[in-house]
């Protein structure tokens, strides 16, 4: 392709010469090296484009890899979290108390500021998504399918699903006539 180049360099030039000596040039060879540069533009521009898709297609990959990455390191810290919260829930108000709480909120506000965030469950409906359900609750005071407790929480990373909730799900109470017949 590139000794093509040359070829049509040294073409236009001689027609510019021809033009310059006052002798028209053949307007056939002119119109087929004007559709050959026509073809050069095209193929060029079909290459940035192709280079351009290359480009954002290795992108989105990398941060894609970057994200499951983050996500199983980010996994790693729930349990952690999980024992802080339960400390707190079975300490009593005191100087050991307040400095779990401390490292339960500094943890959290980290979780936080990477992109963590709880999946809000209870009072919600069910969604096999974001919720893993353990037990069904028999209950007239929710609709069935409502998530009525929270065993233990769930995350979202971005829009992936770091741990499900695990959750206690409303169900409609067992009719007597039912159990009779």
């Amino acid at each position: 392709m590139n000794e093509e180049r040359k070829a049509t360099c040294g073409e236009e030039e001689e027609a510019l010469a021809e033009v310059e000596e006052g002798r028209e040039p053949d307007i056939e060879e002119l119109a087929a090296k004007a559709a050959k540069a026509d073809e050069y533009l095209a193929a060029l521009q079909r290459l940035q484009a192709d280079f351009e898709n290359y480009r954002k297609r290795t992108l989105a990959e990398r941060q894609r890899v970057i994200d499951a990455a983050i996500a199983e390191v980010l996994q790693e810290f729930l349990p952690t979290l999980d024992h802080l919260e339960m400390a707190l829930e079975a300490g009593e108000d005191g100087s050991l108390y307040q400095g779990v709480l401390m490292v339960c909120d500094q943890l959290k506000r980290t979780l936080e500021s990477l992109g963590v965030r709880p999946i809000e469950a209870e009072g919600a409906e069910f969604d096999p998504r974001y919720h893993e359900a353990v037990s069904r609750v028999e209950t007239e005071e929710h609709p069935e399918n409502t998530v009525v407790r929270v065993l233990r929480k769930g995350y979202v990373y971005k829009e992936r699903v770091l741990r499900p909730a695990m959750v206690e799900v409303a169900a409609r109470p067992a009719d007597e006539d039912r159990k009779e017949g």
